[in-house]
């Protein structure tokens, strides 16, 4: 008779995990094109990056912030952020601006893009889960570049998935596996408790 109840404890962590993974809404985005350029110093350069809700059942509100370019300048063409349509994609541009006072040395940026789902309740709107997604890109400011500045091109797929969802997987898996454990386990006792007596 336990062991019913423990394949019943069983079935219902697997189908609570399976719609635990099913809530979860994936976004992508793909990395900062260009990945690396080289600027002189008083130049720009576009970048271009998309967030992507291609699995999403609800718009996604999204905002975007980059860290360590310092003393370079970033300008986002949307300051706010962007609303990602459920199942869509949507382009963000920003630029990088290199001061004449610019050291010339490498900069590794991060830019970071924080998603969640939107909610809209009597002139509320806001997002109840967030998602964050960082992606590495690379600035030289040089004193002298060979060539022309590099073509943007949007990669297809998203650079990654979001910590959230990962975590989800693991949690998933391990208890998974103590499910499957505890039913071998209990079903090895039973087995022996069955064997005949010498």
């Amino acid at each position: 008779m336990k062991m019913k109840y423990a394949g019943t404890t069983i079935l219902i962590f697997l189908i609570a995990n399976m719609m635990l993974v099913s809530l979860v809404q994936a976004i992508g985005v793909t990395r900062p094109v260009p990945l690396a350029v080289e600027l002189l110093r008083g130049e720009s350069q576009v970048f271009r990056f998309q967030v992507q809700a291609t699995t999403s059942t609800l718009d996604q509100l999204c905002s975007y912030s980059i860290s360590g370019v310092s003393p370079l300048v970033v300008d986002f063409e949307e300051e706010s952020g962007v609303t990602v349509k459920a199942g869509g994609k949507e382009n963000v541009y920003f630029t990088i601006i290199v001061p004449e006072d610019a050291p010339i040395r490498g900069y590794l940026g991060k830019l970071a893009v924080r998603c969640g789902d939107k909610r809209e309740a009597k002139g509320i709107t806001g997002s109840a889960v967030y998602s964050t997604i960082n992606s590495p890109f690379s600035v030289d400011v040089v004193s002298f570049r060979e060539g022309e500045k590099p073509e943007m091109e949007i990669p297809e797929g998203p650079a990654g998935i979001s910590t959230e969802i990962v975590i989800v997987i693991i949690i998933a898996a391990v208890i998974l596996i103590a499910g499957v454990y505890y039913w071998s386990k209990k079903s090895r006792k039973k087995r022996v408790k069955r064997r005949p007596k010498k």
